[in-house]
């Protein structure tokens, strides 16, 4: 029987996370690339049902007249994160060069890519007036021809935390979340309310925090209907026991009152 003596030891490693009062579980929505479809179609729907969420931009999405319009979506409470200068993704997904240089995750050094952040974090900065933003990396990838470089990029002090994709994880034990490599369920072109649900589900009966990736929704690419989002936006605005706030509202929240 020396095996239930390893139970309660297993507890005590385990370190819950703690949200607020009320609230079985956290669901952070981020929307990724800065599309114009997020202004036209998300924001104002966010808006109407009072729920606030997370928009990773890259800069070549961004144009001039766009930053006036993303500074309002900030002081809104949306938060705005750091998707990188040009999204640079591993060869077999993003074979095109820059300025006649090659472009992809292989070509770059740890020190160039995080250079790279660095100089879009100070763009987020002359739009929101913030210091430290999130980073949601491109394609959901983390090496460079030098290897990883996500903990080198936390190191740096501009970047708070880091969204990964891992086909549908989430937070729910702070022993192991590494701040560097956030779980989420990313959605796919055509999604529906009831694709979500499952996710959202395990989320719940967890009693953790779950992070949703959206691209375009109702238009541009990897694209979520308009009927579908609002759906979405509409179930969780009435889940009173789901907890829905930007990425790092949530985060810091649960690094800081969990024990």
């Amino acid at each position: 029987m020396m095996w239930l003596a390893l139970i309660p030891l297993w507890n005590v490693q385990a370190q819950k996370v703690q949200l607020p009062k009320g609230k079985k579980a956290a669901i952070v929505l981020t929307y990724d690339d800065g599309l114009h479809s997020q202004l036209e179609h998300v924001v104002p729907v966010l808006d109407k049902y009072k729920i606030k969420a997370t928009f990773f931009l890259w800069a070549g999405m961004v144009q001039e007249e766009d930053i006036p319009i993303w500074r309002k979506v900030s002081k809104k409470g949306h938060e705005l994160g750091n998707h990188s200068l040009y999204h640079p993704c591993n060869a077999g997904i993003n074979p095109d060069t820059i300025s006649g240089k090659c472009g992809s995750l292989e070509c770059y050094s740890i020190k160039e890519m995080v250079e790279e952040i660095r100089i879009m974090n100070l763009m987020l900065r002359a739009i929101d007036g913030k210091s430290v933003h999130p980073y949601a990396y491109p394609c959901s990838q983390t090496r460079v021809w030098e290897g990883d470089f996500s903990k080198p990029l936390l190191e740096a002090g501009f970047v708070n935390y880091a969204r990964t994709d891992d086909e549908g994880g989430f937070i729910s034990d702070l022993k192991n979340f590494n701040p560097a490599l956030v779980s989420s369920f990313a959605a796919h072109a055509g999604y529906k309310l009831e694709d979500f649900l499952p996710y959202i589900n395990k989320v719940r009966e967890a009693e953790g925090v779950g992070v949703i990736i959206f691209h375009g929704i109702g238009a541009d690419w990897l694209t979520v209907s308009d009927e579908e989002h609002l759906r979405l936006i509409q179930y969780l605005a009435k889940q009173r026991d789901i907890w829905v706030a930007p990425f790092s509202t949530v985060l810091d929240y649960i690094t800081k009152n969990s024990k």
